[in-house]
């Protein structure tokens, strides 16, 4: 087993370029982190340092070495910080895994009603992709993570919230804007933008190619949807999103519908490890986050007609970053 406080001064000498400095930072000797190096590198089998005058830098397996281990042991020391500071302090804390759509345009009235009534609780969200936000719930570095669901691991529990569908983001003046609704076929010819890298809006529309039945014109492609809707706002082209993104802030000269023919709409819900109780300032939180989006999401489906035909997308089908 590697030794943890020889690692921590590999980084460290790593970092700032002499055995001298790191110790004074690490508050050791010289002489101790010098053997706690030699007992890392005859545990390796490999130098991980080349001395070049006064100045360490890194050989090629130190290289490797570093770059692999110093992101996982920045966590595991602000992970003992985290535990630290809540022992000292007292207070409860809450982690939760979150899609960015949810956590950035609906969770802030609910986390400020929440801390009203836990004003001293601590709260920590990884607003992540469904992918990441699982993730964070199974190694229990987030007490539950609102996401798709799907083909969810069987160590978690799912709890269906309500359907996000797909809508369509024109600008006020174009025809469009005087519909109720567009179908898929409506869609020919007109120029559209693609949410492109971190956003994995691009990853969703060819996941669901083959049930919409029509080639679209991906002519231009951004790296965040609420870029693609303020172009949308500009004129530029329209965008495809699911509802969520917006909320009920849709950007001035911006107007959203329905596209049907069929229906696309991501089931959402929470998260939880089955089987393993909540603390009571996390389970509040939860039914305060349940609760609202329970709501926003009925509100958006009574809106109008039913359609006559729907597609529900899972994570089986695409894990992206909404």
């Amino acid at each position: 087993m590697i030794n943890g406080p020889a690692l921590l001064g590999f980084i460290t000498v790593a970092e700032v370029g002499s055995v001298h400095a790191a110790a004074r930072r690490l508050n050791i000797s010289q002489t101790a982190l010098t053997r706690r190096l030699q007992r890392l590198e005859a545990e390796l089998g490999t130098p991980l340092f080349v001395r070049s005058g006064q100045r360490l830098s890194l050989s090629a397996q130190g290289a490797r070495l570093f770059a692999r281990t110093r992101p996982h042991l920045e966590g595991l020391l602000a992970a003992v910080r985290e535990v630290r500071e809540q022992a000292r302090s007292g207070d409860a804390s809450v982690s939760f895994g979150c899609l960015p759509s949810v956590s950035r345009i609906l969770l802030p009235d609910v986390v400020a009603e929440f801390l009203t009534k836990r004003p001293d609780t601590r709260l920590k969200v990884f607003d992540s992709s469904a992918d990441e936000v699982i993730g964070r719930v199974i190694d229990k570095t987030a007490d539950f993570g609102v996401s798709l669901l799907g083909m969810v691991p069987a160590e978690l529990s799912q709890e269906y919230l309500g359907e996000d569908p797909l809508v369509l983001f024109v600008h006020a003046d174009h025809p469009f804007a005087q519909r109720d609704f567009v179908t898929w076929s409506d869609l020919i010819g007109e120029r559209l933008i693609a949410g492109g890298g971190p956003s994995g809006n691009r990853s969703l529309m060819e996941s669901v190619r083959a049930h919409i039945g029509v080639e679209l014109d991906w002519r231009h492609e951004v790296q965040h949807i609420p870029t693609a809707i303020e172009w949308t706002g500009a004129g530029v082209a329209h965008t495809i999103a699911p509802r969520l993104i917006v909320g009920d802030r849709t950007p001035a000269h911006v107007r959203s519908l329905e596209i049907r023919s069929p229906q696309i709409s991501r089931a959402i819900g929470i998260l939880c490890r089955a089987g393993e109780k909540l603390s009571p300032d996390a389970d509040l939180l939860k039914r305060r986050i349940a609760a609202m989006l329970r709501r926003t999401l009925a509100a958006g489906q009574s809106a109008g007609p039913k359609p006559s035909a729907s597609i529900h997308v899972t994570l089986a089908e695409d894990a992206t970053r909404f």
